[in-house]
């Protein structure tokens, strides 16, 4: 069975600008930076720290 993960999409001004609270474990990806989000329910988008490091292939799930 194929599993298909959909992933919310939209550029860094356009997710700034919006600033929602991301729901836990809802993952965003930045569509021109290719960065990751992912939220704890209560941080609005801002807030939240990138998932993964530019320079490390590990993630961050540390605010979990």
């Amino acid at each position: 069975m194929a599993i298909r993960l959909r992933m919310r999409r939209g550029t860094q001004a356009q997710w700034t600008a919006a600033n929602p609270v991301l729901k836990s474990g809802e993952i965003v990806v930045e569509s021109d930076t290719l960065q990751v989000k992912i939220g704890n329910g209560t941080s609005n988008y801002n807030s939240l720290p990138y998932a993964f490091d530019r320079g490390d292939a590990a993630p961050d799930f540390t605010f979990f």
